[in-house]
């Protein structure tokens, strides 16, 4: 039956059609935020021995990520 022209099954796909792209942009949308990651963790930039490769391993990293390197500068010039 259509309403002003339009039928009930355009109105439904229509909306099928919205929701399904709100709900795909929406779960975009945390993909595309930046972190920023120490590294090193709480430990940071270090001489002490720390297993940087596996504290990578351990990371995810993404596209537009920055690696902050927190160290004592009485130590690093």
């Amino acid at each position: 039956m259509a309403i002003n022209g339009i039928s009930m099954g355009t109105k439904s796909l229509t909306f099928f059609l919205a929701l399904v792209t709100f709900t795909y942009l929406l779960s975009r949308s945390s993909s595309v935020e930046a972190h920023d990651i120490i590294v090193g963790d709480d430990s940071g930039w270090t001489l002490n021995g720390f297993n940087y490769t596996a504290w990578a391993h351990s990371q995810k990293f993404a596209v537009g990520d920055n690696l902050v390197f927190k160290y004592d500068s009485a130590l690093h010039d």
